[in-house]
């Protein structure tokens, strides 16, 4: 089953087919500890790029882009599989950008994923952990999978570990002279329940819903799935959603319909944890105001956790300037401003319009002879001459919001700088979207 998995790893690496096998084992028995399991790693592929409609059902997908095996197995993993096997970290994160996605690919041939690794995978557990899996039969998810239930068998250990547990109790009377109180049912239960926080994640991508995520029980993911159908329709959720019984039953799950109603608009992401919504993110154009009224009216002013870049947050910034300010506390502002143009785009979004009509006001206010440089930026995607028509063209849309908002044009210029000076990885979207960026520099 994993033969020319194991062949399309060495070939991409150079390495022999060994090290292949063993860099596959290590994957597949994180992936086993891991609580959000198959799941888990998928969500973690598409948020590091890999389209989950281009893995299920795909024995050879394309390896993952450079830089975004950190994202998708964590940068700690990589470290101690290359340290394990005695591999530099480049090596191991050059093998995994073709592991992790093939993977997904050899286990779904079916195109859907399955609830846990299939027998095949658990054989590359090392044999001094043995596992055992115990089949739960007419327990379905719902895409004609049964679910699964890991048991860790450490039978050879049960008798030492009984007498171990035997002496400890009767020196404790000895010594003690009474017997110590054990620890009630209910306390050893509520450490192991409710210990992980259940989550959702949906992030639209054109017209599909890619989701994940992990839930205590198959009814409330389903639950969640119908209210996703309902809201986005069937055909376009893809992704997958984990079990874990240890995770808490959703906060959210009873306001999930009207939640989802208000985040229908285009290139929404957001993540549904614990009690709290969190934004990544929207389209330009989305009436930001409308969203987040909605979403607080749900969750409350502290329960909805807003992008790290929130324009009410810098225009605060902007209107705490005091009397006398200079050109420089003006320009170190607005760097708190960050124009995520789209790629190829020149249009800047409705929030940052907002943002810029208060800083016109303010530049109105600067001393004859100020003279403020507008630099834009692009990341590196496309080709250079194009990406520097793009930047100074963004430059131009920046200047032209504050001219058009009283700024006197003499105190300003706009200039393009292409690709030049990233200030982010452009190997990664979030990265690409930092280099897209506007600049004041004051002169």
């Amino acid at each position: 089953m994993f033969d020319s998995l194991i062949a399309r790893i060495a070939a991409a690496s150079n390495l022999t087919p060994p090290t292949a096998r063993a860099i596959l084992a290590e994957v597949i028995a994180r992936i086993h500890a891991d609580p959000a399991g198959l799941a888990g790693l998928l969500g973690r592929l598409q948020s590091a790029g890999a389209p989950a409609a281009g893995l299920l059902a795909n024995a050879a997908p394309d390896a993952l882009p450079a830089g975004s095996v950190g994202r998708a197995l964590g940068t700690a993993s990589v470290a101690a599989i290359a340290a394990k096997l005695h591999l530099s970290a480049e090596a191991v994160e050059h093998a995994l950008a073709t592991a992790l996605p093939g993977l997904i690919g050899v286990i779904s041939p079916d195109g859907a994923l399955p609830a846990v690794l299939p027998p095949q995978a658990l054989a590359f557990l090392p044999h001094e952990t043995p596992y055992a899996v115990a089949h739960h039969e007419g327990h379905d998810d719902g895409q004609g999978h049964g679910h699964a239930e890991r048991v860790l068998a450490q039978q050879d250990f049960a008798i030492p570990a009984i007498l171990a547990t035997l002496a400890l109790f009767l020196g404790l009377i000895f010594l003690g002279g009474r017997t110590p109180q054990a620890p009630t049912p209910q306390a050893s239960v509520s450490a192991a329940i409710n210990s992980v926080l259940p989550r959702l994640s949906l992030k639209a991508i054109g017209d599909t819903i890619s989701i994940s995520g992990v839930l205590p029980d198959a009814a409330t993911r389903d639950r969640v799935m119908a209210a996703l159908a309902s809201v986005f329709g069937a055909n376009h959720v893809r992704g997958a959603i984990g079990i874990d019984p240890h995770a808490a039953r959703p906060a959210w799950l009873d306001t999930l319909p009207a939640a989802l109603a208000a985040l229908h608009v285009p290139g929404i992401d957001a993540t549904f944890e614990g009690a709290k919504l969190t934004l990544a993110g929207w389209a330009a154009g989305v009436d930001r105001a409308k969203l987040l009224a909605a979403l607080r009216g749900l969750f409350g002013t502290d329960g909805v956790v807003l992008p790290s870049y929130d324009p009410d947050r810098v225009l605060g910034a902007l209107k705490a300037l005091k009397p006398g300010f200079s050109s420089a506390d003006l320009a170190r502002t607005l760097v708190l401003m960050r124009i995520e143009f789209a790629t190829a785009d020149a249009t800047v979004p409705p929030d940052n319009v907002a943002v810029l009509q208060g800083a016109a006001a303010l530049m109105r206010q600067l001393p004859a002879g100020t003279h403020i440089e507008i630099a834009g930026y692009t990341d590196n995607t496309g080709d250079a001459a194009l990406n520097q028509t793009l930047s100074q063209a963004r430059a131009t849309a920046v200047l032209t919001v504050l001219v058009s908002a009283g700024v006197d044009p003499a105190m300003l210029t706009a200039v393009g700088h292409g690709d030049a000076d990233p200030r982010a990885s452009n190997d990664t979207e979030e990265g690409r979207a930092q280099n897209r960026r506007i600049e004041y520099l004051v002169k």
